[in-house]
């Protein structure tokens, strides 16, 4: 999914994200947000709290 062109009607103000479940997609789109500039990811959330740190280091977010 091209997430710049999904939020770029948007690009005058920061759109703020919640991710449930930290799999293969929640992964690909942290990574994906750091490259748009107004989307910013404030929480994620999953069952297994290993999954998300994996996840977070994999996307490279501090």
């Amino acid at each position: 999914m091209n997430y710049e062109a999904l939020f770029k009607s948007h690009e005058r103000r920061v759109v703020r994200v919640g991710l449930v479940s930290a799999g293969d997609f929640g992964t690909s789109l942290l990574a994906q947000v750091q490259c748009i500039s107004n989307l910013e990811t404030v929480v994620v959330c999953d069952t297994n709290l290993a999954q998300i740190d994996a996840a977070i280091a994999s996307a490279g977010v501090d």
